[in-house]
């Protein structure tokens, strides 16, 4: 997978975040002084100019005012272009459980 910010899967995660702040009635600034963030912070991650990690994203979800499992859970539903190498649906071999004998 590309680690690029611009990837058409980052941009699948963008948008909505986007959408959702405009739906709060938040303006860049707002949000970002809900999060103890310039108002550049939130521009950047909505323009793909940085990426966000998981803790940032569900402190952005709270300061909106949505699940982050539940958008986690939509995303995971979408037909999408993930790395098909890895399906989300089975676990990772070194998290199998160990069988004792």
């Amino acid at each position: 997978m590309t680690r690029s910010n611009f990837d058409p899967v980052a941009a699948r995660l963008r948008r909505p975040l986007r959408e959702m702040r405009l739906r709060a009635g938040l303006t860049h600034t707002a949000l970002g002084e809900r999060l103890n963030h310039p108002q550049q912070w939130v521009f950047k991650y909505e323009a793909g100019e940085r990426r966000l990690d998981v803790i940032e994203f569900i402190q952005i979800a709270r300061a909106i005012g949505f699940d982050p499992g539940n958008f986690i859970n939509t995303f995971m539903d979408e037909p999408a272009d993930l790395n098909p190498a890895q399906p989300c649906d089975r676990p990772h071999p070194a998290s199998s459980p160990k069988t004792r004998t």
